[in-house]
C-alpha cells in the first residue's frame, strides 16, 4: 500500500505500528491453527441459538418509518423520518406512538428478544433513548439504551456497531407471536432482531454429572440447600471445591449483579482477590463410574475483566480454554495442558458480558473427569499483586458429543503412500526428529539441470509440523531452484478404485520466495498464497487453486493445510507430491544464490470422497441420501447466522446446504 500503490503515492499513510505501538504485529498474519493445534477428539461447531431478522423486514407498522440502506448490523437500518420529537409514555407509546412489527414463530418455552440499534446518543442532553416491546393488548416493556460518551458500554456499543435493548417472553404455546417494538424517543435506529430460546438446551446429563452447575443454590444458617432469590451468598459455593488461599471474602455468589450472560439473570459466581493464588482451581470431579466413555463437551460463561486476564481458562482434565487469544497466554502456558483459545476480548468490570467456553475432549474407560476454572496471578509479562487473574463464571454444561474414535481412521495413506508424514528415513528406522539429508525414502525427485541437496531433506522442530520431523527443499550453491523441480510419489492403478479423491498436505512458503511452490495431484494444484501473489508463473496445463495464506518471514515458519481434489479414472495413476520453480510472480527468473521456491511439507493424506460428494462437503450426522430430498429450507447467512423467513436483503445465504444469491430487496 505504502510503496506499491499508485507508484508510491500513500508513503507512510499505513503504519504497521500505529500510534507508536511497538508490538509491530497489528497488521501482520493472524493467528491461525496448525496440525499440533488439532484436538486429538472432533467436536462440533456450537450452536448458539440465535435468529436473525432484518430491520426493515417489519411487517406492519405505525408512523413515518424509512429504510436506511447499508447501514448497521443488518446491512440495513430503520427510523422515523422525518423525526419524531415526541417523548412518549407507555400509555401514549399503546395509543399513538410509532412501532414496527414483527411476526415470529416461536415454540413454547422462555425467549430473549433483543433489538439492536445503532450506538447513538440522545438527540438532546434533556433526551433518553427508549425503545418500548409489547405484545398484544396487555404486554409492554421498555428499556433504555443511553450511554454517556467514553463509559465501557459506549466501548463495547462502537466495538460491535450495535446498542443492545434485551426483553424477555415466555411463549405458553407453539404460534407466530407479533411482537412490537416502539421509538418512545427521537433518534432511535433499529438495525436488526435477534432472538432465541434460552430454555431449549439440553441439560439432561450436565444435572446427572455436576452439582448446582448454575450457581443457583447455596447452603443457608440452617444447612439447608435453597435457591438464592436474591443478594449476594459469599463462600465457596455449593458442590464446588476450592483450591488456593483467597484473601478477604469477595467470592461467592450474587444473584443479578448486571453482569450480561446466557439467561440475562440468576445468579453468577465471582472469584476475586488481591492478589489471586499463584494456583486456583474451582472444580467438581465427576467419578469414572457416572461417566460413559466417549467424546465430551465442558462448557461455562465466562468473563475476564481487561489487563487482568491471568491465566484464567476453563478447563476439563488436561484441556483447556483461555478466554482470548494465544498471543495473550504465550509465556505461560502449561506444557502437561492441551490449549485452545476463545478469542474474545476482555471486558470491563463495570460492564461485564459474559461469553461461551468450551473444551472437548476424550474420556476413557476408567477415568474421572474433573472440571472447572484455573487461574493464577501470573500473566504473560510475569507475577502481579493485584486483582489480576480474577474472573466470573456461570452455566457449566457437560455433553457426550459421541463415542471414541475408532483407531486407524488414516489407513488409505498407510496404504498408498510410503512415509507420507516424512517420519522415516529408511524402511525400518525412523529419523526421531534428527536431520536427514537427502530425498527423502519413498520419495522421488525430478529436475532439469543441477540441484544439491545439501540444505534438503528432513528435519526436526518445525512450527506447525505433525510428528517428529517435516521435509524442506532449499537450494544450496549458486544455482537457483530448477523450474520443473518436483518431490513425488506415484501410486499405479491398481491399487486406485476410480473416483473422486482429496490429497493434503502441510506446507509453507517464505515472504517474497514463494516461487512456484505448490501441492499437486496430477494436475490439480494449489498455492500457498493468493491469484495476485503468481499472475505471471502459472503453469499451462495445470487446474489452480489458491489456499490464500499469507507468506511468513523465515522467522515464522507455521505450515498450514493445503488441499485439491482430484478424479480418477479406470486404469488411471496418481502421481502426487510438490511441485516448484524459481520464477517469481512477477514472471521474472532469479539467479545465483536466490531462493524463490524454498518450502517446507509435512503430512501427506488421501480420502476418497463419495461419488455422491465429489466436492467432499460433508453435512454432520446426515448421508448424502437422507438429505437428498430437502428437508427444511432454513436460510442462513454466510458468518452461520441463522435468518428468519421472509424478506431478505441483498447478500449471498447458504439454504439447503447451497449458495444462493439475492439480488434485489
Amino acid at each position: 500500500y505504502n510503496t506499491q500503490l499508485a507508484g508510491g503515492k500513500w508513503e507512510k499513510m499505513m503504519d504497521k505500528s500505529p500510534n507508536g505501538s511497538d508490538t509491530g504485529s497489528q497488521f501482520g498474519m493472524p493467528y491461525t491453527a496448525t496440525a499440533s493445534d488439532i484436538n486429538d477428539a472432533k467436536g462440533e461447531l456450537p450452536e448458539e441459538g440465535y435468529i436473525y431478522v432484518p430491520a426493515d423486514s417489519y411487517t406492519n407498522s405505525r408512523g413515518t418509518w424509512q429504510t436506511l440502506d447499508n447501514l448497521g448490523i443488518g446491512g440495513n437500518s430503520i427510523t422515523v423520518w422525518p423525526i419524531d420529537y415526541t417523548t412518549y409514555t407507555v400509555s401514549t407509546a399503546k395509543s399513538r406512538g410509532p412501532y414496527v412489527e414483527y411476526t415470529l414463530p416461536l415454540e413454547k418455552g422462555n425467549y430473549q428478544i433483543i433489538v439492536r440499534c445503532l450506538p447513538t446518543f440522545p438527540i438532546t442532553t434533556a433526551h433518553d433513548l427508549l425503545v418500548g416491546m409489547g405484545v398484544g393488548t396487555t404486554t409492554f416493556t421498555s428499556k433504555s439504551i443511553k450511554c454517556n460518551a467514553e463509559t465501557n458500554i459506549w466501548n463495547d456499543n462502537v466495538m460491535h456497531g450495535y446498542s443492545e435493548a434485551r426483553f424477555s417472553y415466555k411463549a405458553t404455546s407453539a404460534k407466530d407471536v407479533a411482537f412490537r417494538f416502539y421509538a418512545m424517543t427521537p433518534a432511535i435506529v433499529i438495525s436488526q432482531i435477534v432472538y432465541r430460546r434460552t430454555d431449549a438446551e439440553d441439560l439432561d446429563l450436565t444435572n446427572q454429572l455436576l452439582v448446582n452447575p448454575d450457581f443457583e443454590l447455596y447452603k443457608n444458617n440452617n444447612g439447608s440447600v435453597v435457591t438464592n432469590s436474591g443478594g449476594t451468598q459469599r463462600g465457596v459455593p455449593y458442590g464446588w471445591t476450592l483450591e488456593g488461599e483467597m484473601n478477604g471474602n469477595s467470592f461467592g455468589i450474587s444473584y443479578s449483579d448486571g453482569s450480561i450472560n446466557y439467561t440475562d439473570g440468576g445468579s453468577i459466581c465471582w472469584f476475586k482477590s488481591k492478589p489471586m493464588p499463584e494456583n486456583f482451581r474451582l472444580y467438581q470431579t465427576i467419578p469414572a463410574d457416572k461417566l460413559e466413555p466417549g467424546v465430551y463437551e465442558v462448557g461455562c460463561w465466562l468473563f475476564n475483566q481487561t489487563g487482568k486476564r491471568g491465566s484464567c481458562r476453563l478447563f476439563a482434565n488436561d484441556h483447556v480454554q483461555y478466554y482470548a487469544h494465544k498471543s495473550d497466554y504465550d509465556q505461560i502456558l502449561k506444557a502437561d495442558e492441551v490449549s485452545s483459545f476463545a478469542g474474545y476480548k476482555a471486558g470491563y468490570e463495570t460492564h461485564t458480558i459474559m461469553h461461551p467456553m468450551r473444551v472437548v475432549l476424550q474420556v476413557h474407560e476408567g477415568e474421572d473427569l474433573t472440571v472447572g476454572i484455573k487461574t493464577s496471578n501470573i500473566a504473560n509479562d510475569g507475577p502481579h499483586t493485584d486483582e489480576t487473574g480474577w474472573f466470573k463464571v456461570d452455566h457449566f454444561t457437560v455433553r457426550r458429543l459421541g463415542d471414541l474414535p475408532q483407531e486407524d481412521t488414516d489407513s488409505l495413506t498407510q496404504e498408498l503412500i510410503v512415509n507420507a508424514d516424512f517420519e522415516y528415513k529408511s524402511e525400518t528406522e525412523l529419523a526421531n526428529g534428527a536431520t536427514v539429508k537427502g530425498v527423502p525414502y519413498g520419495w522421488e525427485l525430478s529436475y532439469t539441470g543441477t540441484y544439491s541437496t545439501t540444505n534438503s531433506g528432513l528435519y526436526g522442530k518445525g512450527e506447525g509440523m505433525h510428528g517428529m520431523n517435516y521435509c524442506a527443499f532449499t537450494p544450496s550453491g549458486y544455482k537457483p531452484m530448477p523450474n520443473d523441480f518436483c518431490l513425488y510419489q506415484t501410486i499405479p492403478a491398481s491399487k486406485l478404485q476410480p473416483g473422486t479423491y482429496r490429497v493434503s498436505c502441510l506446507f509453507w512458503s517464505e515472504n517474497g520466495l514463494e516461487g512456484m511452490g505448490r501441492l499437486f495431484a496430477n494436475n490439480e494444484v494449489q498455492y500457498y498464497g493468493s491469484p495476485h501473489d503468481y499472475e505471471n508463473n502459472l503453469t499451462e496445463g495445470e487446474n489452480n487453486s489458491f489456499a490464500s495464506y499469507i507468506s511468513e518471514a523465515v522467522d515464522g515458519k507455521s505450515m498450514q493445510e493445503l488441499s485439491v481434489v482430484v478424479t480418477i479414472a479406470e486404469g488411471e495413476d496418481l502421481t502426487l507430491g510438490v511441485r516448484s520453480g524459481s520464477i517469481k510472480g512477477d514472471g521474472t527468473q532469479v539467479t545465483g544464490t536466490n531462493r524463490t521456491g524454498k518450502f517446507r511439507v509435512d503430512y501427506f493424506r488421501i480420502e476418497q470422497l463419495s461419488a455422491d460428494d465429489p466436492d467432499g462437503i460433508v453435512l454432520p450426522h446426515e448421508s448424502y441420501e437422507s438429505y437428498k430430498p430437502y428437508k427444511s429450507h432454513e436460510t442462513y447467512d454466510l458468518a452461520g447466522r441463522k435468518m428468519t423467513n421472509g424478506k431478505l436483503p441483498k447478500g449471498i445465504y447458504i439454504r439447503n446446504g447451497k449458495k444462493i444469491i439475492i439480488s434485489t430487496n
